[in-house]
């Protein structure tokens, strides 16, 4: 039978499973340690449901040997989900998770739990093997996120993965001080895990990377006692539920060490933790250095992956502690009040392509464009990971994306056709310059704010010579360039002039167009000239509204607009105002 722990109930750990006819079965139940055992019954190698004399009434395979929502996915008896290939994951990824486990703090615009799981899932996301040193960093770090020991056991009401995680590397950190009880405590950690089918499915599809944690760890203490698995080897064609009740076995069994019961499931933890790193971390998609993020917050769009760096970078963090970027779920929110679905947008400084990505899940037509080297390597991955198709059109091809597609241009866009330097923001991609070349560049570049000895050229576009009015109408465009606007207006005149652009969403920061050497109202200047009317949130104005509204700012008004930042719009004047 399943040995459980005096302080971890049969309730607790989720052994109970209820009947068709509403009794309930305790997994224990179904093993007599004779001739209905968990290796025996539930080895796929006899058939797709084990060993069919062992099932009657109500044992039954799926009673005693899965775990619903996890063994469903598995194939061919593996222990593990099915591994895929990169371009394969896609529909499974979503698929595979199921949000997160644990509940956001309320007045807190950033995610506690979820920042924490970030932090573990960028260390054990990636192929690479963790160092074992690693655990005891980790250990730190859920310490300071947790202060005191008190606290740390108080998080179990609210997050009880993240108490488990917590205890597993305080287990860790144990180990390596050679204290008393740390096996024990690691011990009932991984017991807790994989002794609870619900537990242990919630940690998988919420993106727990207890496996992987708990997998080092138990590599740590046997490589420390010297213990040899010999003589109870697993059994890999058996499943998942029926190697979590021999690993109960094991340890209800007087002659056999605890570290060798660890020892025993450890191949195990990491299959799971494989697994997990392929489906819901995106670890065989995103590239190194980098993980899936899910963005679950940004209605209209449903959630969605995206590749994010592992270190800090202001956007790609800001996504990892909130699950949303609010200029893409404004932008989403304009298109669907002003253009058709499947109509095509422009964004105008992609960055890693959280906006493209969003849009083309909602079934539009995007044109990404973006210069910066590994924002292009996360964009493409991340389309690969949602499964978009994504094209990258030749210089002087007219054909656009299709709905749900992504067109992306490497260029970086500007006033005339050349080349430019392009300088990284140092902490923050989303905060790159474009300068006329690379000399003037790193002259005049801020080490305090720009990577400035990784300043590097890029090909610089007009948008007139990329996007062209007669391939098609644009519902929305995106313009967020970090104070080269105006640079690239005067580069896309020829559409603005056809009214080919129904809207333009831009970003507003006077003092960086300053920088540029740019007078910011003559940005504003420009669009009224050619016939498009400003736009401005009605929070601006002092207009209290509930919901997010946008007020009409006539030229009068333009100084007023000095003293803020943030996003306005300009959409082409009515016939009657242009004529007036």
């Amino acid at each position: 039978a399943l040995a459980v722990s005096p302080e971890l109930s049969q309730s607790s750990l989720g052994l109970a499973r209820a009947m068709p006819d509403g009794a309930l079965l305790v997994v224990s139940d179904c093993w007599n340690g004779q001739d209905f055992t968990a290796r025996r019954c539930c080895d796929r190698s006899h058939g797709p449901d084990g060993l069919r004399e062992c099932w009657a009434g109500e044992f039954s395979y799926a009673a005693c040997c899965t775990i619903p929502g996890l063994e469903s996915r598995a194939e061919g008896g593996s222990t593990a989900l099915p591994r895929q290939a990169p371009q394969a994951v896609a529909a499974e990824a979503r698929l595979a998770w199921c949000g997160p486990a644990c509940p956001d703090v309320p007045g807190l615009k950033d995610r506690p739990w979820e920042t924490l799981r970030n932090r573990l899932v960028a260390e054990f996301a990636s192929r690479r093997v963790p160092r074992s040193e690693l655990l005891a960093e980790l250990e730190a770090s859920v310490r300071g996120f947790v202060p005191t020991h008190e606290a740390l056991e108080s998080v179990g009401d609210g997050c009880p993965i993240a108490l488990l995680a917590a205890r597993v590397l305080h287990a860790a950190a144990l180990l390596r001080q050679l204290a008393e009880g740390a096996a024990q405590l690691l011990l009932m950690s991984v017991r807790a895990l994989l002794l609870s089918g619900p537990l242990l499915t919630a940690a998988f599809c919420s993106g727990w990377p207890v496996f992987g944690i708990a997998a080092l760890a138990v590599a740590n203490l046997t490589a420390s006692s010297q213990l040899s698995r010999q003589g109870f080897p697993l059994a890999r064609s058996v499943s998942v539920a029926a190697l979590s009740a021999e690993f109960g076995q094991c340890l209800g069994s007087a002659a056999l060490p605890e570290a060798f019961c660890l020892g025993l499931v450890r191949p195990l933890l990491q299959d799971l933790h494989e697994a997990q790193r392929s489906t819901v971390l995106g670890g065989d998609v995103c590239p190194g250095d980098s993980f899936a993020a899910w963005l679950d917050r940004s209605p209209p769009s449903p959630a969605f992956p995206l590749c994010v760096r592992s270190g800090w970078n202001r956007v790609d963090t800001e996504i990892r502690q909130t699950g949303v970027w609010p200029t893409c779920q404004e932008l989403a929110n304009l298109a669907s009040r002003l253009g058709s679905r499947g109509c095509r947008i422009l964004d105008l400084g992609t960055n890693i392509g959280v906006c493209a990505v969003m849009l083309a899940l909602l079934g539009y037509a995007v044109d990404a464009f973006e210069p910066l080297p590994r924002n292009l390597e996360l964009l493409r991955a991340s389309a690969a990971l949602n499964g978009i198709p994504l094209l990258e059109p030749a210089p002087g091809v007219l054909a656009g994306p299709g709905p749900g597609s992504i067109a992306l241009h490497g260029h970086a866009l500007g006033e005339r056709g050349g080349m430019g330097g392009f300088m990284e923001g140092r902490g923050n991609a989303g905060m790159s310059v474009l300068a006329p070349d690379t000399r003037m560049a790193s002259q005049g570049c801020d080490h305090s704010a720009f990577l400035c000895d990784q300043t590097r050229e890029v090909t610089v576009v007009r948008l007139d010579d990329v996007i062209h009015a007669e391939a098609g109408g644009i519902c929305l465009a995106k313009l967020d360039v970090e104070g080269s606007e105006l640079r690239v207006l005067r580069g896309a005149l020829g559409l603005l002039r056809d009214r080919a652009i129904g809207a333009l969403l831009f970003e507003w920061w006077p003092p960086h167009l300053r920088q540029l050497g740019e007078e910011p109202l003559a940005l504003l200047w420009l669009l009224t000239s050619l016939h498009y009317e400003i736009y401005a949130p009605a929070e601006w104005f002092g207009e209290d509204s509930k919901d997010f509204q946008w007020v009409l700012v006539v030229p009068n008004q333009f100084g007023i607009l000095l003293k803020r930042w943030g996003d306005l719009l300009a959409r082409p004047a009515t016939v009657s105002k242009r004529n007036s």
